[in-house]
C-alpha cells in the first residue's frame, strides 16, 4: 500500500501545479490596458461659503487617459476659469459656479451625500493636440460626482473626482463668447482628464 500512496501523491501535485499557474496567468490577462498620459498644468477648483465670498481656488492636478500614441504628454496653456463648488447639507443642493459667471447651475444631493453632475466649465488651451492644431482650444463636457461629509454644516468636506472630456462640451453661456480663441482641438474621442480632490467649504 506504500508506494501506491505515493504514487497517487505524485499524480495528485503534477496535476495542481499546472492548473495553479494557469490561473495565475489568467489573472494578469484580466488587468485594464488604460493608457496614463503626463499632463503639464493644472486647472483650478474652489469652495463658497454660505455667507458669500470665495476660498482662493487651488490648483488640481490632471492625468490625461486614452488620448492616443502621438503625445506624449499634454501641456496646458490656458485652463477654464475656476470651478466653485458650494453645498448645503439642510436644503441637500449643490452650486457649480466658474469665477467667470458663465456656469451657474444647482443640483440635488442624494440622501446618502452622494452627487453627480455634468456641466460644460468653459474652453481650454492646449500647447499640441498632435494633430497639427498648435495652440488650440476645446470646450470639454465636464463630469463631477463624489459624496459630502455634512458633519460640520458651516464646514462641511466634500470629496469629488472630476473627469473633462475634450470636444464633448460647448461654451456654457449662450450671449457671451468665450474668452479663449484658436483652432479646434482634434484629440481622440477617447481621450479624457481626470482629477480627484477633497475640499474643506469655506477654508
Amino acid at each position: 500500500m506504500w508506494p501506491l500512496f505515493l504514487s497517487w501523491k505524485a499524480i495528485f501535485i503534477f496535476v495542481t501545479i499546472p492548473v495553479l499557474s494557469f490561473c495565475g496567468k489568467g489573472d494578469e490577462e484580466s488587468v485594464p490596458s488604460e493608457q496614463m498620459m503626463a499632463v503639464n498644468g493644472s486647472v483650478p477648483v474652489g469652495s463658497q461659503c454660505p455667507y458669500g465670498y470665495y476660498t482662493d481656488p487651488k490648483p488640481l492636478k490632471v492625468n490625461g487617459w486614452e488620448c492616443g500614441e502621438v503625445l506624449q504628454s499634454i501641456d496646458i496653456v490656458e485652463s477654464p476659469s475656476a470651478l466653485i463648488l458650494q453645498a448645503d447639507c439642510k436644503k441637500k443642493l449643490l452650486t457649480v459656479r466658474t469665477v467667470d459667471s458663465l456656469l451657474d447651475s444647482t443640483w440635488e444631493i442624494m440622501p446618502d451625500g452622494t452627487f453627480s453632475l455634468t456641466v460644460d466649465s468653459g474652453a481650454l488651451k492646449i500647447r499640441d493636440d498632435g494633430a497639427g492644431n498648435p495652440n488650440c482650444v476645446t470646450f470639454p463636457s465636464t463630469e463631477v460626482w463624489g459624496k459630502i461629509d455634512c458633519g460640520d454644516a458651516d464646514k462641511l468636506t466634500i470629496n469629488y473626482d472630476i473627469i473633462w472630456w475634450p470636444g464633448r462640451g460647448k461654451n456654457p453661456s449662450a450671449y457671451r463668447p468665450a474668452a479663449l480663441t484658436g483652432p479646434e482641438c482634434k484629440l481622440p474621442s477617447t481621450c479624457y482628464f481626470h482629477s480627484t480632490g477633497q475640499l474643506k467649504q469655506c477654508e
